[in-house]
């Protein structure tokens, strides 16, 4: 059992507690994470602890135990990552133990709910909320022909040419060709990222239906973090109400990359990373991503 220090009945639990072997009461615990990762189901309120077992996967049966947990618990049982009842203001013992047997009997429920919770908190949400309150806010504007000699001195930088599918350079004379064509193609949108006013990094989106591709990169001469990889995200899907779906291909030893698309709310799939359209409007809002 996990309870606060503040917890009005830790008295009354500790004379539970005693002569049981098989219970352990932990109090203000500071481990709670290696406390959870070993436990095989998790019995609780529908509070903020709820992100914390879905993010570590562990099954939880949860009950609305107050008023402002109620919505919440309702949610978790539809999101299929827990089972429970949204509205237990009291104990109810009879209703817990019909729950556990019937967890008892249906294993592959179990781990489904631990599935579906690690699949969607990923531990990640203080640093997107750091990443935006700390950048600064780009602008996108589409690439044209005067471009091409800022983005080939970019491309040929021996930091992306590291981590870039062709690590060659490129000629001036077939980059411009390529950017040529690139700027004729209704499929393809170049932009160029500005803060305040300055070039700081390019975003190519190859589209096809409602799926788009990205390809990024940074002036690496940049030493400020602005989070490029999620305003170019959001900016897509702010201003294509058609597209989905965002792909980006990451090499594998590019860490860095695959860490900036994970911050932005990409998630791997086979050798993908992949952005969806959650609900009407950009990355989401507070209840479809942590």
């Amino acid at each position: 059992m996990l309870v606060g220090p503040l917890n009005g009945k830790i008295d009354e639990l500790i004379r539970f507690q005693a002569g049981r072997g098989a219970v352990r009461l932990h109090v203000g615990a500071t481990n709670i994470a290696e406390l959870l990762h070993g436990a095989d189901l998790a019995i609780g309120g529908g509070g903020t602890m709820s992100w914390e077992r879905l993010c570590l996967g562990v099954p939880s049966l949860v009950f609305g135990i107050v008023p402002n947990q109620v919505d919440n618990v309702r949610d978790l049982v539809r999101s299929g990552v827990a089972v429970g009842t949204p509205a237990m203001f009291e104990p109810d013992i009879a209703a817990i133990s019909r729950w556990l047997d019937v967890l008892w009997e249906a294993p592959e429920l179990v781990r489904g709910m631990s599935e579906r919770g690690a699949g969607i908190v990923d531990g990640l949400g203080a640093a997107r909320v750091a990443s935006r309150l700390l950048c600064r806010e780009l602008t996108f504007r589409p690439a044209v022909a005067a471009d091409s000699m800022l983005v080939h001195g970019w491309r040929n930088h021996p930091e992306i040419r590291e981590v870039s599918g062709n690590k060659a350079p490129i000629t001036l004379e077939e980059h411009e060709r390529w950017f040529a064509r690139s700027l004729a193609d209704a499929s393809r949108m170049i932009m160029i990222a500005e803060l305040g006013g300055l070039p700081v990094g390019v975003v190519r989106f190859d589209l096809a239906g409602s799926e788009a591709t990205i390809s990024i990169f940074k002036n690496p001469e940049e030493a400020r973090s602005f989070d490029l990889v999620g305003q170019a995200t959001d900016w897509l899907f702010g201003h294509r109400s058609d597209i989905s779906t965002i792909r980006a291909v990451v090499l594998a030893h590019n860490r860095r990359s695959a860490r900036a698309f994970e911050r932005a709310g990409y998630r791997l799939q086979e050798s993908l990373y992949i952005a969806e359209r959650i609900r009407e409007g950009n990355r989401g809002k507070p209840d479809d991503r942590i």
